[in-house]
């Protein structure tokens, strides 16, 4: 399992290194959007985007830069960050999930767990799908349910 963990981080590391060799299949202003050299380049914003925990942004850059003496500033992540568009990561996703794909089998069978779960969240009165005004004096509320699958073998 400790060789497994160390592949897909070594995976999810090269599909990022991929997609930095052409930022701008994935950037705003293909052309212009990181094509100066700068201390936030596509490839480290990619993997501070996908790796940050629950620090704060300035926290996150710290670790990210390995605690450089001149970090960039929460401003410079913000437009740079900006510059990368939701296809990016949606193709990050995709292609890592791609490469990391091997189903494990249990006697022939894979084994597969599903369970739903229902979310409650701040009430979102613009999002018509999610959102319930609440009844018999209840307060209104914002819903949604979650059904996950998980491989047991993996």
């Amino acid at each position: 399992m400790k060789n497994y963990s160390k592949y897909v981080k070594s995976t999810l590391n090269a599909v990022i290194r991929d997609m930095s060799k052409h930022p701008e299949d994935f950037c705003s202003r293909p052309g212009k959007d990181f094509t100066r050299k700068r201390k936030l380049p596509f490839e480290k914003i990619l993997s501070l985007l996908v790796k940050m925990g629950g620090h704060s942004l300035r926290d996150e850059m710290l670790d990210c830069l390995n605690f450089d003496d001149t970090p960039a500033t929460v401003s410079a992540l913000v437009q740079q960050r900006s510059k990368i568009l939701p296809s990016a990561l949606e193709h990050l996703f995709h292609e890592f999930t791609r490469m990391c794909e091997r189903p494990s089998r249990h006697k022939g069978y894979r084994l597969l767990a599903v369970d739903g779960s229902d979310l409650q969240f701040t009430a979102d009165p613009s999002d018509p799908l999610s959102y319930f005004p609440g009844a018999n004096g209840q307060k209104h509320y914002s819903f949604l349910h979650l059904n996950a699958l998980y491989d047991l073998c993996s």
